[in-house]
């Protein structure tokens, strides 16, 4: 399995499931204000001791873990199982044809003609 198909997954439900936009839109929108606020302060120890900057950086790593949850907790596709299932048949009507007695039996339980087996 190569990366892009290990990954594919993950980077539809990023466009495809509205509660991880709406986790990315809040993650997006706290980090912007801490941006914004971190540089209107006048030195960085100011910057470091501001509530609201810490506020909205913990905001969105906060919004940004909620989106990884729910891109992780999402339900996963089923394989498909045709394949397999097709094998077992193939390899049923092999067996069948391949013994006698069960092919006899087979035809008694389908009401086959009697006596016909080759």
């Amino acid at each position: 399995m190569t990366t892009l198909e290990t990954i594919q997954p993950y980077v539809e439900q990023l466009f495809d499931d509205d509660e991880v936009q709406r986790h990315l839109a809040r993650a997006r929108r706290n980090f912007a204000g801490a941006r914004s606020r971190a540089t209107r302060a006048k030195s960085a120890k100011q910057a470091a001791a501001d509530r609201q900057l810490r506020r909205r950086v913990a905001g969105g790593l906060g919004a940004a873990l909620d989106a990884a949850a729910a891109i992780k907790a999402a339900p996963r596709k089923r394989r498909r199982t045709r394949g397999r299932w097709l094998l077992v048949l193939a390899a049923g009507a092999v067996a069948i044809l391949a013994n006698p007695q069960a092919r006899a039996r087979l035809q008694e339980l389908l009401g086959g003609p009697e006596g016909s087996s080759a």
